[in-house]
């Protein structure tokens, strides 16, 4: 019937004429249609030139519309389950109270499109442009939305993650429902995030290939403990992107073991994070040298950063990590956790 009437204008003339009539184009290819090529469907890339159609209510499972030119469509209500609307464009398009369920949309532009209500259960967002779409009271259980497209004008309220039979969480970000979803089925996730919170050790330091050993070292003696350590060598200087991971960690981290031998060691970066982190720090440092000037300083203003160790070399470091280096630790984080000022 679509392709009879030659065009979307004919298309639509006939819809506000037969306004009972629900078009049912389950499975069907549209690929290309009205497009300039003569045989559509042997032109890689040709978009059906479909802009501003009245597919209200239509059913369009499993339908292929793959590079589509959807813009200012209105498929309010439509039923779109599994269809394939890879690199299709839709900016500016109606999908309110659509079905989207498992629907592919990767790489799909839906610039200020709307979405609201829509059931977008398992659908395919990887790599869409969604800048200044309707996303509110959306169900986007099962979403895979990496590299999506967002800007300050996406709305975003309300995300729904619903699933048959199951509690209905509500967030107000894509990126925090899918790790919400990861949380509710994925045992293993949970698992990490225990380990994260609970048995993280945060190593910093700029380690030169002379004293790789040395972190080395500490690293498996940590492991002994039944603690997970991570380290960061600042070597090359951080960049902010990385600087703000590590503060981000160093707030879910058990403890902190600086290393601040090398006198560039991470004073930037603990000059940032003690102040602005409530976690204990223990500073390690090799005998003979000599913390920078500021250093007590920062003690006075974090009173979790603690006194510094120092070590005369690698055996006598970790003959005595345990008493002196983690129980320190233990200790600070149990006074932390109590209230304890001091």
């Amino acid at each position: 019937m679509l392709s009879s009437l030659g065009s979307v204008e004919a298309w639509n003339d006939w819809r506000r004429e037969h306004p009972e009539e629900r078009p049912d184009f389950n499975r069907l290819s549209l690929y290309g249609l009205f497009s300039d090529f003569g045989t559509p469907f042997m032109v890689k890339g040709a978009r059906a030139q479909l802009a501003g159609i009245d597919l209200r209510g239509a059913s369009l499972r499993g339908c292929f519309l793959e590079f589509a030119d959807l813009a200012g469509a209105d498929l309010t209500g439509a039923d779109l389950e599994a269809a394939i609307l890879t690199d299709a464009v839709l900016d500016g398009a109606r999908l309110d109270q659509a079905n989207l369920r498992d629907t592919n949309l990767r790489r799909a532009s839906l610039r200020g499109a709307s979405l609201g209500d829509a059931n977008l259960m398992y659908a395919q967002f990887n790599g869409a442009d969604l800048a200044g779409a309707n996303l509110e009271n959306t169900n986007i259980y099962g979403i895979s939305a990496w590299n999506v497209r967002v800007d300050a004008t996406t709305r975003q309220h309300s995300l729904r993650i619903a699933n048959y039979g199951d509690p209905t969480v509500t967030v107000d970000d894509l990126e925090v429902a899918q790790f919400v979803y990861l949380l509710f089925n994925y045992r293993k996730i949970r698992t990490v995030i225990d380990a994260v919170t609970s048995k993280v050790v945060l190593i910093l330091g700029r380690f030169t290939a002379e004293r790789k050993r040395v972190l080395d070292a500490v690293r498996d003696e940590l492991r002994r403990f039944d603690l997970v350590p991570v380290v960061f060598d600042f070597e090359p200087a951080a960049n902010q992107d990385v600087t703000d991971t590590v503060t981000l960690l160093a707030r879910m981290a058990r403890f902190i073991i600086a290393d601040i031998t090398d006198p560039r060691s991470v004073q930037q970066e603990l000059t940032l994070i003690a102040p602005a982190v409530v976690v204990a720090i223990q500073p390690i440092i090799l005998s003979g040298q000599e913390p920078w000037a500021m250093f007590p300083d920062l003690r006075r203003r974090a009173h979790w950063l603690l006194p510094v160790y120092e070590y005369r070399d690698l055996p006598d470091l970790l003959t005595h990590l345990k008493p002196h280096v983690v129980d320190r630790a233990e200790a600070k984080r149990r006074d932390l956790a109590s209230g304890s000022p001091v």
